[in-house]
C-alpha cells in the first residue's frame, strides 16, 4: 500500500507505555508512516520527533529538530464545528491493538492471587513458614506481573535484586499500594523467625500503620522530628550491636568463624542457635524526611552499610527521588521501582531514562523495575477489597496475627523489639523504691530498647534538678520529699525545707518529718538553719567516732537556689553559701542529703556545683544550657509543652530522656494551685496514719523581741559574775555575759541607736538581784542610765565633772581597800570622752585621774572590779578601749552594719562579705574569749 499512514497520539506518555509507538516514531518515516504526538509541555516531547509545531488560537509556529528558536510563524487553518464532529466520529471507531513486549500487562493484579500457593485463608498457619529450611531466606516473593500471566518476583538476596531498594511514585501512582504488597508478600512467605520489620513513616503513618500489630513488626515509628530521629538511629544502632554480639558469641563459644548472617544460619541446627531474622527497614515519605532530618538520613546510610552482612535491608519510598537521593544513598541501592513520576529528572534518577514520567495516570500501579541496567515494565499487585466488602489486608492481618502467636509459642521465642513507644507525656505509675532510693521517673534507653524506672539513691550523692520556667522542677523536688516521707516514719527521716518558690514545698509543712520551712527573705532563719545542720553534723561526727549510729537521715530540700543565693548576696554575699558548700561536702557521710532545684547551672557557685554528683535537667531555654550542666550538648531540644521531661546522664549510654512521674493522688491537672491542694490533702492523710514517734528538732530561731522578765537571775561563778542578757539560738537558751577572772571586763559596741544603753540597763537590771555587787554608774550627756541612780545597788551615779573628780579619789581608796564586788558602768563613752576630755585622757601628773585608773583596771584585771563600757567604736589611740577590745569579751550590736575590714573584739566584721541594715533592735554578737561568737537577741523593756 503506497498511501501514507497518519498516526495521531494524544498524550506523549502513550509513546513510553506502548513500545510500538516509539518504534514507529523512530523508524516509521521510511515506511510512509507519519506520527503526530500531542502534548501540553515541550519537556514531555518524546525523542525522534523531526519537527515541532506550536499553536494557539491566533497563530502557529514550527521548526525542524536541531534548528534554533524562534520558529517560523504561520496562520493555522480553521475547521468548522461540523467538520470537527465528522472527523471525531471517523476516528472514534479506531481501537489500539496492544501487541509486543510489555503491552499485554493486566490493568489490575490481586496480590492474594499471586500468593495462592503460599497462603490460604483456610490454613491457621502459613505452610511456607514451616517448610523453609533453617538456613533459607527470601525465596522469590511475587509483587506484581510482567505480562502473559507471569508474576514479577522480588528477591532481596545479595546475588539477586540485592538488599536495599527504592520505590518512587507521585501522588496516586500506587506507591503505598506497592509498599503494602511487598510487606505482605514477604511476611506471608517468611515467619517472624526469618523476617522482622521496622516501619518508619515521617508523617502520619497511614500506609504502614496496619502492619504495626503483625508478629514480624519489631517497631513502628511515625511523626519523626529531630528527637525521635535521634532516638530511632540509637535504636537501630543498638540492633546492629546486638546482631554483631550474636555472631561474635558463636565464634567465641564454638571456635567457628562467623562473618555474616548466612554463616550463622548455617550453624543454627548444629548448635541450636537462637533465631536471627533478617531485618527490613522501610521508610515511607523519604523525601520529607531527608529535608527535615538530613542528619538522620546520613546516619541511617552509615548504619545500613554496616548491616549488609548482618541481614539488615533498607527499602525507601519517595515522591521526588531526584531531590533526595544523594550519591551516598544511591551507592547502597541495588533495585529501583519507579511508578509514575512527576518529572523526567525523577525518572532518570530511578531508571537512567525519562520513561516513568510518561506512565499514564489512568493506570495506577504501572511501573518500571530496574535492577542493574535492565528496566522492565510491570503492573504491581495490590491488596483489594472484595465485592462483599471484605478487605484483603484485614483478612491477612487477622490470620497472620493469630498464626504468629501460635508459631512463636511453639518456638518458645519472640523477636527482640527494636523500637519502644516514646515516653508518655504524663506518668503516674513508677516502680517502688526502698530506703533513700527514689523512683523519680521513667528513663528511655533506646540503645537497649527498653524503658526503665530511674532510681536515684541519695546515699550515692546529692541531687540537683535543673529546669527553666514551667519545666516541672519544683514539682519533681516536692514529689521526692513526699515520696520519702510516705515510706519512712518521722523518726527515720528528718526534713528541713527552703522554699524559694513559695508554693509547693510550703504545702509540706504539715508533715511530722519537717523540722522547719524557711523562705529566702528570712535571712536569719536561713543562717540559723545552716548553723543547726552544722551542729547536727558535729554531734553525728562525735557519735560515729564513738562507734555509735549517726542518727536518722537528714534531708535538706531547697527549691530555687537562685532565690536563696540572691537574698544572701544582698545581705551577706557569697560566703554564706560556703556554709552550704561545707554541709554538702561533709554531710553525705554523716547522713545529710541535699536536693536543690535551679533554673541554670550559673545559679550554683562552682564550689557548690562540684558537690552534686547526681543531676537531672528538665527543659532549659537553650541547648548550651545542658552543656553547662552535663558537659555534653544534646542533639535536640526537649518538647516545650511536656512538664517533667528531662535529661539524665547515663554512665554507658550518655544523655537519655526522662519523664518525671507524679503521684496518682495529684490527679491530671498541671495547675499549681490544684497540685498544691492535692499535696495538702495527701499530707493530711499521711498525718492521720503517722505513728507517735518523734520527728526532727524544730529550728532554733532568735525572737525579734525579748523582755527582761524572761531572763533568769544572775549566777555566781567560781570567780566573777554570769549575767543573763538575752537569748541564744545555738544552743537554744539564755545568753550570758561572763565577767570572771579570765574576762573581768566587757565592751558593748554598736552604731548609734543600736541599743547600747538598753543593754547596759538590762545588765544592771539583772545585777540588782545579786546583793554582793555594787554598781558605779558614769552616765553620758544623754542621761540614759538615770533610772539606775535610785537602785539600791548603785553606790555612786556620776553625770558631771565634779562627780568624776570625786570618784577619782574614791576609786583610789577602793582599789587599795576593796570591801565588795564593784561593777563600773560607763554609757556613751565617746560622748563622755569628748565632753570631759581632761578626765578621759591619759594624765602624767602624780595624782592619777579617772581615766588612768580605769586603764590600769582594764590592763591588770584587778579583783573585784569589773568594767562595762558602751562605745560606738574602739578607738585605736584610746588605751582603755584598746585594752578592753583585746580581751575579746563583750557584745557587738548590729554586727552586719560595719564596713568590710572593721575589726572589733578580735573579729573581722562583717562576718560575711557585705553589710546589712535589716537587723531587728537588740540583735547582737556575744563574744566570750576564744569561744565561737554567738548571735543573740538582747533583752529590753516590755
Amino acid at each position: 500500500n503506497s498511501l501514507p499512514i497518519l498516526i495521531i497520539v494524544d498524550g506523549a506518555g502513550l509513546v513510553t507505555v506502548h513500545t510500538a509507538l516509539g518504534q514507529l516514531l523512530r523508524d516509521g518515516g521510511a515506511y510512509g508512516i507519519i506520527v503526530v504526538v500531542l502534548t501540553d509541555d515541550w519537556a514531555n516531547m518524546p525523542e525522534h520527533c523531526a519537527a515541532m509545531v506550536e499553536v494557539d488560537q491566533r497563530i502557529g509556529r514550527w521548526t525542524r529538530a536541531g534548528e534554533a528558536w524562534p520558529a517560523t510563524p504561520f496562520q493555522p487553518d480553521r475547521l468548522d464545528r461540523s467538520g470537527i464532529e465528522q472527523l471525531a466520529r471517523r476516528l472514534a471507531t479506531i481501537r489500539l491493538n496492544e501487541v509486543g513486549v510489555g503491552q499485554n500487562l493486566p490493568r489490575h493484579v490481586r496480590l492474594l492471587d499471586l500468593l495462592a500457593e503460599y497462603f490460604s485463608a483456610n490454613h491457621p498457619v502459613p505452610t511456607r513458614w514451616q517448610e523453609l529450611p533453617t538456613n533459607a531466606w527470601c525465596a522469590d516473593v511475587p509483587i506484581g506481573s510482567v505480562g502473559d500471566g507471569k508474576p514479577l518476583h522480588l528477591n532481596l538476596n545479595e546475588q539477586q535484586h540485592g538488599p536495599h531498594g527504592i520505590i518512587a511514585g507521585t501522588t496516586g501512582a500506587g506507591k503505598s499500594v506497592l509498599l503494602q504488597s511487598i510487606i505482605t508478600a514477604l511476611a506471608v512467605t517468611h515467619g517472624p523467625d526469618r523476617l522482622n520489620l521496622l516501619l518508619i513513616d515521617f508523617k502520619g503513618g497511614a500506609a504502614l500503620a496496619p502492619f504495626a500489630p503483625w508478629p514480624h513488626t519489631t517497631g513502628f515509628i511515625t511523626d519523626l522530628d529531630g528527637r525521635m530521629a535521634t532516638r530511632a538511629i540509637a535504636a537501630i544502632t543498638s540492633e546492629l550491636r546486638r546482631r554483631k554480639t550474636m555472631l561474635r558469641t558463636v565464634t567465641e563459644s564454638y571456635g567457628v568463624h562467623v562473618e555474616n548472617i548466612a554463616d550463622y544460619r548455617a550453624l543454627a541446627d548444629k548448635y541450636t542457635l537462637e533465631p536471627l531474622p533478617n531485618l527490613l527497614i522501610i521508610l515511607d515519605e523519604f523525601d520529607e524526611m531527608a529535608r527535615s532530618c538530613p542528619d538522620f538520613v546520613s546516619a541511617l546510610v552509615r548504619v545500613v552499610k554496616q548491616g549488609r552482612s548482618l541481614g539488615v535491608h533498607l527499602l525507601i519510598a519517595t515522591q521526588q527521588p531526584a531531590r533526595v537521593v544523594s550519591d551516598e544513598i544511591r551507592s547502597q541501592l541495588s533495585y529501583f521501582i519507579a511508578l509514575r513520576l512527576g518529572s523526567s529528572e525523577d525518572s532518570r534518577e530511578m531508571l537512567q531514562r525519562p520513561d516513568a514520567a510518561f506512565l499514564p495516570p489512568q493506570l495506577p500501579g504501572r511501573a518500571y523495575m530496574r535492577s542493574g541496567s535492565e528496566a522492565r515494565l510491570v503492573q504491581v499487585a495490590r491488596l483489594t477489597t472484595q465485592a462483599n466488602g471484605q478487605s484483603d489486608l484485614e483478612t491477612v492481618t487477622r490470620q497472620l496475627c493469630n498464626a504468629g502467636q501460635v508459631y512463636l509459642n511453639a518456638l518458645n521465642w519472640k523477636p527482640s523489639p527494636i523500637w519502644q513507644p516514646p515516653l508518655p507525656a504524663r506518668l503516674t505509675t513508677i516502680a517502688p523504691a526502698s530506703g533513700l532510693q527514689v523512683a523519680i521517673g521513667l528513663l528511655d534507653i533506646p540503645q537497649q530498647t527498653r524503658q526503665t524506672p530511674l532510681l536515684i539513691d541519695l546515699k550515692a550523692g546529692h541531687l540537683v534538678i535543673f529546669g527553666g520556667p514551667a519545666s516541672g522542677k519544683s514539682v519533681a523536688l516536692t514529689r521526692i520529699v513526699l515520696d520519702l516521707a510516705s515510706r519512712l516514719p518521722p523518726d527515720a527521716l528528718w526534713c528541713y525545707l527552703i522554699d524559694g518558690d513559695g508554693r509547693l514545698l510550703n504545702a509540706l509543712t504539715g508533715l511530722p518529718h519537717v523540722g522547719a520551712l524557711v523562705r529566702p527573705f528570712e535571712r536569719e532563719a536561713l543562717l540559723a538553719l545552716f548553723r543547726q545542720l552544722d551542729n547536727h553534723l558535729r554531734e553525728r561526727r562525735t557519735r560515729v567516732a564513738a562507734g555509735q549510729s549517726p542518727g536518722p537521715p537528714l534531708l535538706l530540700a531547697i527549691d530555687r537556689i537562685a532565690a536563696v543565693r540572691d537574698e544572701l548576696r544582698d545581705t551577706y554575699g557569697e560566703s554564706d553559701l560556703v556554709e552550704l558548700v561545707r554541709l554538702a561536702r561533709h554531710g553525705r557521710d554523716l547522713g545529710l542529703h541535699i536536693i536543690i532545684s535551679a533554673e541554670r547551672a550559673s545559679d550554683l557557685p562552682y564550689r557548690l556545683a562540684a558537690q552534686f554528683e547526681q543531676r537531672v535537667a528538665l527543659r532549659m531555654p537553650e541547648l548550651n544550657d545542658y552543656t553547662d550542666v552535663f558537659g555534653i550538648r544534646p542533639a535536640t531540644q526537649l518538647p516545650p509543652l511536656t512538664p517533667g521531661r528531662g535529661y539524665w546522664l547515663h554512665n554507658d549510654e550518655g544523655l537519655l530522656e526522662l519523664q518525671v512521674g507524679l503521684p496518682e493522688e495529684w490527679g491530671d491537672s498541671s495547675d499549681s494551685r490544684e497540685i498544691t491542694h492535692a499535696i495538702r490533702t495527701q499530707v493530711a492523710a499521711m498525718n492521720g496514719l503517722a505513728s507517735a514517734c518523734s520527728g526532727p528538732p524544730p529550728l532554733a530561731i532568735l525572737p525579734e523581741r525579748l523582755s527582761r522578765k524572761q531572763l533568769p537571775t544572775v549566777r555566781r561563778g567560781d570567780v566573777g559574775l554570769i549575767i543573763p542578757c538575752g537569748w541564744s539560738a545555738e544552743p537554744p537558751g539564755p545568753a550570758f555575759l561572763h565577767l570572771g577572772s579570765a574576762t573581768p571586763h566587757a565592751l558593748i559596741i554598736g552604731p548609734r541607736r543600736s541599743g547600747k544603753s538598753s543593754t547596759l540597763l538590762t545588765v544592771a537590771h539583772e545585777v540588782q538581784t545579786e546583793a554582793t555587787v555594787r554598781m558605779i554608774i558614769i552616765d553620758g550627756p544623754r542621761r540614759s542610765l538615770s533610772q539606775l541612780r535610785t537602785v539600791p545597788q548603785t553606790v555612786r551615779y556620776i553625770a558631771d565633772e565634779a562627780g568624776l573628780i570625786a570618784f577619782s579619789v574614791e576609786l583610789t581608796e577602793l582599789r587599795h581597800h576593796p570591801t565588795e564586788r564593784y561593777l563600773i558602768i560607763i554609757d556613751d563613752y565617746h560622748l563622755c570622752r569628748e565632753r570631759w576630755r581632761d578626765h578621759f585622757t591619759q594624765s602624767y601628773s602624780p595624782t592619777p585621774n579617772v581615766f588612768n585608773q580605769l586603764v590600769e583596771l582594764a590592763q591588770t584585771g584587778d579583783e573585784p572590779f569589773h568594767l562595762l563600757i558602751a562605745a560606738t567604736i574602739s578607738y585605736a589611740d584610746d588605751p582603755l578601749l584598746r585594752a578592753l577590745d583585746s580581751a575579746r569579751n563583750g557584745i557587738i550590736l548590729w554586727p552586719g552594719r560595719y564596713d568590710t575590714g572593721t575589726r572589733l573584739l578580735g573579729l573581722n566584721l562583717p562576718l560575711t562579705d557585705q553589710r546589712t541594715f535589716e537587723q531587728p533592735p537588740g540583735r547582737a554578737l556575744l563574744v566570750s574569749g576564744d569561744d565561737e561568737p554567738v548571735m543573740v537577741q538582747l533583752a529590753g523593756e516590755e
